[in-house]
C-alpha cells in the first residue's frame, strides 16, 4: 500500500496536533506566561532546524522503519539495536494518554470509572488500527477536521477575549531569557510528529517531493496553530489562573456557555488525545518492523494479518498501554521517563548524515539535497545536533534523580542486552561460513 500527500498529512497532524499541545500548554505558560506563543514559534523552527541532518537522509534514502534502519546502516548495527531499545521502552507514554484521556471524560462524567475510561479508549483505536493503515487513517481523516474546528474557535475566540496587558513584556517574559528558554525546549519536543513521517517513507511514492511537502505542511500548521492555542490559553486570564493547569480554566472564558466548553473539552482535547492514539499505533509498528526482522526481536513479531497489518506488535503495544492503567502505576513518573527516552531517539539518527556519503555514494550524488563539501556537511551535522543536545541537556536539568536514575538504568540494560544480541547475531551469520 502507498501513501499519498493527504495520507501523510492526516497522520502527521494526528501526532503532532494531539495530546501535547493539551497536557504541555499549560506548564509552558508556567514558565513564560503569554510568551508561550512566541516559544512555540521558535519551538517549531528550532526542532525542524535541529532535525535537518535527520530529515536530508529520510528523504535521500526513504525507508520503513527508517530510524532505526539508517542508524543500523549509516552508523552500525549496534547503535541501531540501541536506538530501537530506547524507542520500545519508551512507548509506555501510550499508558498517559489513556489516562489524560480518562481524565478529561471524567471530568465531565464524574460518577465514571477512570480506569474503564482509559483502558477503553487504548483498546477502542487499537482495534481499530487492526484492520490497517487505510482503515485508520480515514478515522484520522474525521477525527482531524472535528479537533482543528474545535482548536481553531478556542484561538480565535480566545484572541479576542485577550487581556489588556497579554502582550507586554512583563507578560511575555515573567521569568527573563531563562524561563522562555525553558518553554521552547519543553515545547521543542512536542513539534516532533511531523518528521516521524519518515518512518513511513518505504510506502510513499516520490518521497523527496511528497514527504517533504507532507513533513513541512504538517509542522506549520502546527507550530501557527500551537502559537495562536498559546495566546488564547494564556491571555484571557490572569497568569495565577492558567499556569500550569489544563486548559479547560481558560475554555470556561473563552466560550460564553457551557455548551462552548463542553464542545471544547470533546471536540478539543479528547479528540487531541484520541488522534495521538489512533496515529500512534501506526508510528510504533511501522519503527519497530524492521527491527523484529533483523533478529533483535522475534520475527514472529512482525507477522501482519490480511490487512496488513502487523498484529503481534500491535498488541504488545496495546498491551504495554494498559497494563500500567490497570495496575495504577504511577503516570507522572512513566510520562517523564518516556520523555527522557524519546529526545534521546531522536538524536540517535541525527548523526547518520555522516555516514550516508560513503555507504550510499549514488544515491546521495542525486539526491536534491547533496552537499559537495565534506566540511560543510559535517559542520552542518555537528552544528544541528549541538543545538539539539543543548537542549537535551536543559531539558534533563529539571529532571528530579529519580527519573533520571531510572533513564540511565533503563539504558544501562539496553547496552547488555544489544552488546549480547549483536554477539549472537554475527555469530549465527557466520555459521554456515564456518561449516564450509
Amino acid at each position: 500500500m502507498h501513501l499519498g500527500f493527504k495520507e501523510l498529512v492526516t497522520i502527521g497532524l494526528g501526532l503532532i496536533i494531539g495530546g501535547g499541545v493539551i497536557t504541555v500548554t499549560g506548564y509552558g505558560i508556567g514558565y513564560t506566561d503569554t510568551g508561550v506563543s512566541l516559544a512555540y514559534l521558535v519551538a517549531g523552527l528550532a526542532f525542524m532546524f535541529s532535525m535537518i541532518p535527520t530529515l536530508i537522509v529520510g528523504l535521500t534514502i526513504p525507508r520503513t522503519s527508517f530510524s532505526y534502519t539508517v542508524t543500523k546502516e549509516l552508523m552500525s548495527p549496534f547503535v541501531g539495536g540501541m536506538f530501537l531499545w530506547i524507542f520500545f521502552i519508551g512507548r509506555i507514554i501510550m499508558a498517559f494518554f489513556g489516562i489524560a484521556f480518562a481524565s478529561y471524560v471524567t471530568s465531565i462524567f464524574p460518577s465514571l470509572n477512570a480506569t474503564y475510561v482509559a483502558v477503553a479508549a487504548v483498546t477502542l483505536f487499537y482495534a481499530i488500527n487492526l484492520f490497517g493503515a487505510r482503515s485508520a487513517t480515514n478515522i484520522q481523516k474525521v477525527l482531524n477536521i472535528v479537533l482543528i474546528l474545535a482548536l481553531v474557535s478556542f484561538s480565535v475566540l480566545g484572541t479576542m477575549k485577550l487581556q489588556p496587558d497579554a502582550l507586554t513584556a512583563e507578560r511575555l517574559f515573567p521569568n527573563g531569557s531563562d524561563g522562555f528558554i525553558s518553554a521552547v525546549t519543553l515545547l521543542m519536543f512536542s513539534m516532533g510528529g511531523g518528521l516521524v513521517l519518515l518512518e513511513f517513507g518505504g510506502m510513499v511514492k516520490e518521497p523527496q517531493k511528497v514527504l517533504l511537502k507532507a513533513i513541512l505542511t504538517v509542522t506549520a500548521i502546527a507550530t501557527i496553530l500551537f502559537a495562536f492555542i498559546g495566546l488564547a490559553g494564556s491571555g484571557v486570564l490572569p497568569y495565577e489562573e492558567v499556569a500550569n493547569k489544563p486548559m479547560t480554566y481558560a475554555a470556561k472564558t473563552i466560550f460564553a456557555n457551557e455548551a462552548g466548553v463542553l464542545f471544547f473539552v470533546f471536540a478539543g482535547a479528547l479528540m487531541a488525545l484520541a488522534t495521538t492514539i489512533n496515529s500512534s499505533y501506526m508510528w510504533y509498528c511501522n519503527t519497530m518492523i524492521k527491527g523484529c526482522e533483523d533478529g533483535w526481536f522475534p520475527t514472529f513479531l512482525a507477522k501482519k494479518n490480511r490487512f496488513d497489518t502487523p498484529y503481534v506488535l500491535l498488541t504488545i503495544f496495546w498491551l504495554i498501554g494498559i497494563v500500567p492503567i490497570i495496575l495504577g502505576m504511577d503516570i507522572g513518573v512513566l510520562v517523564r521517563v518516556a520523555t527522557g527516552l524519546a529526545l534521546l531517539f531522536f538524536a540517535i539518527p541525527n548523526f547518520a548524515l555522516l555516514g550516508l556519503p560513503n555507504k550510499y555514494p549514488e544515491e546521495w550524488q542525486q539526491s536534491r539535497f547533496y552537499i559537495k563539501s565534506k566540511f560543510v556537511l559535517v559542520t552542518l551535522t555537528l552544528v544541528c545536533n549541538a543545538v539539539f543536545i543543548g537542549l537535551i541537556f536543559k531539558s534533563f536539568a529539571s529532571f528530579s534523580s529519580t527519573i533520571l536514575a531510572i533513564i540511565a538504568a533503563s539504558v544501562l540494560i539496553g547496552v547488555v542486552y544489544v552488546y549480547f544480541k549483536n554477539k549472537q547475531m554475527k555469530s549465527i551469520a557466520l555459521e554456515p561460513a564456518t561449516q564450509n
